[in-house]
């Protein structure tokens, strides 16, 4: 049962960020200048959209409306570049999109007049410090329209409004400073150690950075709560970046749109970038399978927990709403073998191997009953012992007899 509770919700929200990702891909292949947040996410809507796309609420059964709905997918587009989850598998990752910022040039300016010696690093550590802000979460809550305490959004770990960072001397467990006191820190240490400046001078490069990136004519960072500042995400800008370079370390593997004269950007890694060949990334468009979903055309699906945990009113709703095809996915235990009937079922997917061929039948049999063309009844055996022995005779496994049903009529009871 709590296989099936649990899949119900992980698959609707891998199927919606799939739609989502593909739909940002297109949208900003499309587009003929850059996009801030409000205009992507107008450009996925529409997208999305022209699919019937949905978001509901859990706990309530009918869909959100389209002003409410276009306010959480702006939540969640904010999250999908601005939480650094999942970094490995991300739309940036694979360079399909790339993020930069107003106000980041004219950083970039002022930095060279006071660092000259540096100037051809500047433009790479400027978005490298901007990129590492916005993926710690430290943002605001774009003119109140998100909620950064929402859990359903960002997660129990980055749900919180008082992510921030300080120029030195963070205080509270949720602000990072940008010069530690002490020990290093990421930016420190990819200046000292990575691009070899002195420590001193690394330091006076991060303070001027601060104090450029703070000043409201460059829209950057704005004042928090806390005492720190966090990113404006009015300063966001999404291009496609699928004709930028893309490069990867020989080390750790990390890819990302920035060079810094070869050097790799992840913490203590110590690797050289090389960019990646025009043919490599051709060929992950049908042989990466994260490539090949965010390049293509998922579809988002609706799904819903099947149990005997679930009350029977709520169930006989869930069961109404997938004969309707308000719900495309049912997660379900046992309840599903025997005496329900949900019409047109196009397709049964068994997360383990049934107990016996009776139990087999009984759920692989539901898909095709009115006659569809090509039913799909799909079994997946798990790494378990009863599993991969059947799986290993699958063949005997089928062709077994159900036992017949009987009656003792002896039985006194």
């Amino acid at each position: 049962r709590q296989d099936a509770a649990f899949f119900s919700p992980f698959f609707e929200r891998t199927s919606r960020d799939q739609a989502i990702r593909s739909s940002i891909v297109s949208a900003l292949k499309e587009a003929d200048e850059p996009s801030d947040l409000r205009a992507l996410r107008d450009r996925v809507w529409r997208k999305l959209k022209e699919d019937g796309f949905q978001l509901y609420d859990r706990r309530d059964p009918s869909p959100m409306s389209s002003e409410v709905a276009k306010d959480r997918l702006l939540a969640l587009l904010i999250a999908e570049f601005c939480s650094g989850n999942m970094a490995r598998i991300s739309l940036e990752a694979f360079g399909l999109v790339s993020v930069g910022y107003q106000g980041e040039e004219r950083i970039t300016a002022r930095l060279k007049e006071a660092h000259p010696s540096h100037a051809d690093l500047l433009p790479d550590v400027v978005r490298f410090l901007i990129d590492l802000i916005r993926r710690s979460r430290a943002i605001n809550n774009f003119g109140g329209v998100i909620d950064l305490t929402d859990s359903s959004v960002w997660g129990e770990a980055l749900a919180s409004d008082r992510i921030s960072w300080a120029k030195t001397d963070a205080s509270g467990t949720r602000q990072r400073s940008l010069i530690p006191k002490g020990n290093s820190n990421r930016a420190l240490w990819l200046l000292t150690e990575q691009l070899k400046i002195p420590k001193q001078e690394a330091a006076d490069l991060l303070s001027d950075f601060w104090e450029q990136a703070i000043r409201t004519r460059n829209r950057t960072l704005t004042a928090h709560s806390s005492s720190g500042h966090v990113l404006d995400l009015a300063a966001l800008q999404f291009t496609s970046g699928e004709t930028e370079p893309l490069y990867r370390c020989s080390t750790c593997g990390a890819k990302s749109h920035i060079h810094l004269a070869g050097k790799c950007g992840a913490y203590r890694c110590s690797g050289e970038v090389s960019e990646v060949e025009q043919a490599e990334r051709t060929a992950a468009n049908e042989q990466n399978h994260y490539v090949y979903r965010y390049k293509g055309h998922p579809m988002s699906g609706i799904a819903r927990e099947h149990t005997a945990a679930i009350g029977v009113r709520e169930r006989t709703e869930i069961e109404e709403r997938f004969r309707r095809g308000e719900v495309n996915l049912l997660s379900c235990t046992t309840t599903m073998e025997m005496g329900i009937d949900l019409g047109d079922l196009e397709a049964v997917f068994c997360r383990n191997v049934p107990p016996g061929i009776s139990n087999y039948q009984q759920r692989a049999g539901r898909a095709g009953r009115r006659a569809q063309v090509a039913p799909i009844a799909l079994m997946m055996a798990r790494n378990n012992r009863y599993d991969q022995s059947q799986f290993n005779d699958v063949k005997s496994y089928l062709e077994a007899v159900p036992s017949p049903p009987y009656l003792a009529l002896d039985n006194p009871s």
